[in-house]
């Protein structure tokens, strides 16, 4: 998806979160509540797939064509393992969750039109091999996008059951 807002590891345009400001302005004088989310696992977006990419775990070849199932799943279930990758995601959550509303002033942590922070939109531990990171990963990501803002809530993002492959136990985990 293009263009992105974040084009490189830390290097955000902040002009494209201009627009998220309207809306957010927007939405208030309506009395609407929003769920951000802060990634998503699918490839179309750049999301999991281009941390992966930009961290040595697949290459630039890989990402510029349509990947089938079984190399989404695999190359998706790499994010759960990638140390920078997830380091990575907590910069950009904490770029997004501290920043000033430019239209309204108010800090994002401070706005009642936001509801909840969503993880990513769909994330799955994509194999079962990843499941104990991908559990890991939803622990530490909610932790600390509660110590940047107690006030709104926070979910994982995922479509129950199916998001676990139909793991009932790390349903039930996480």
């Amino acid at each position: 998806v293009s263009p992105a807002l974040q084009k490189s590891p830390g290097v955000f345009d902040d002009s494209l979160l201009r627009g998220l400001d309207c809306l957010l302005s927007e939405m208030g004088k309506r009395e609407m509540k929003a769920v951000l989310f802060l990634s998503n696992n699918w490839e179309w977006t750049g999301g999991f797939l281009q941390y992966v990419n930009w961290f040595g775990g697949v290459s630039d070849s890989m990402v510029q064509r349509k990947l089938d199932w079984e190399e989404v799943r695999d190359v998706t279930a790499r994010f759960y393992n990638c140390e920078p990758c997830k380091e990575a995601y907590l910069k950009q959550v904490e770029h997004i969750i501290t920043r000033t509303n430019s239209v309204t002033g108010k800090k994002y942590t401070d706005d009642p039109v936001i509801m909840a922070w969503q993880l990513a939109n769909e994330p799955r531990p994509m194999r079962a091999s990843a499941n104990e990171k991908y559990v890991e990963w939803i622990r530490k990501s909610a932790a600390f996008i509660k110590k940047l803002d107690q006030h709104h809530l926070v979910s994982i993002g995922h479509e129950g059951y199916m998001g676990t492959d139909g793991d009932l136990d790390l349903f039930e985990r996480i």
